[in-house]
């Protein structure tokens, strides 16, 4: 049996590979560009084929606004059958307000093929507030606007618009100079249904977890572990509510 795996990366995990910990319009103090790039190739009694790929920018004035910009792509295929195919692109706009609080503007569309997901569009805006300075926690509160179109169009009777209540906490902690946590839940739930007219519907809801250990190898070269947990009340028929995922990897940052 044969086996390949590539891993290339300049970054820490979310989108494909790519983490995104909580950081304080004042620590931009320069633009920063991160690249990932992961592929697999396994030949033998299984054979998987996939590759991954993921950019993240960040930049802002040092004091009052922050820009962050996110993009991702995967696919995969099992014994020649595709059993991956999705993308994500997600802006992200921050303001300082005053004493540890935040303004939010964010926008997100994404697909994936395997969650019968066409485009999932998002559009929406928060308060943040920074509670610990040391480790890094942030909580926001806000609400946005969710389409979601079905690949399968014979859904007539899908949900597709809606108004919701989007709460999130952002954590980091650092052990000491060669291990760290990031850690990212959202919550996020229905106020309003735009088709049906129903209101504060608090069962149907998102969950989303992203957690990552970072072990730095050296200044640059750092070893990661990263487990991913999403839940959706309501998916389309025929998908599972929830997904779980782990992931091992290197990270090379430039």
């Amino acid at each position: 049996m044969k086996k390949i795996i590539l891993s290339i990366m300049t970054s820490v995990s979310l989108f494909a590979n790519i983490v995104i910990k909580p950081q304080s319009v004042n620590e931009i103090t320069k633009p920063e560009y991160k690249l990932s790039l992961t592929g697999t190739l396994q030949q033998g009694n299984t054979e998987k084929e996939s590759i991954g790929s993921g950019i993240k920018i960040v930049f802002g004035d040092g004091e009052t606004y922050k820009h962050l910009f996110i993009g991702s792509y995967n696919y995969g295929i099992s014994n020649n059958i595709e059993d991956t195919n999705k993308g994500l692109f997600h802006y992200r706009f921050t303001e300082v307000i005053k004493n540890n609080y935040d303004y939010e503007f964010f926008t997100q569309e994404e697909f994936n093929k395997f969650q019968n997901t066409k485009i999932r569009f998002l559009i929406g805006g928060n308060i943040r507030k920074r509670l610990l300075i040391a480790q890094r926690l942030f909580i926001g509160t806000g609400v946005m606007y969710s389409k979601v179109s079905p690949e399968d169009d014979s859904l007539t009777d899908v949900e597709k618009n809606k108004i919701k209540l989007n709460l999130y906490m952002f954590f980091t902690h650092k052990f000491n100079k060669f291990l760290s946590f990031n850690s990212l839940a959202f919550y996020q739930p229905t106020l309003y249904n735009l088709e049906t007219d129903e209101k504060f519907k608090f069962k149907d809801f998102r969950f989303n977890t992203k957690n990552s250990i970072i072990s730095k190898i050296t200044e640059k070269l750092s070893f990661t572990t990263n487990l991913d947990y999403s839940y959706h009340s309501k998916p389309f028929e025929g998908i599972e509510k929830d997904d779980l995922k782990l992931t091992v990897g290197l990270e090379l940052k430039f």
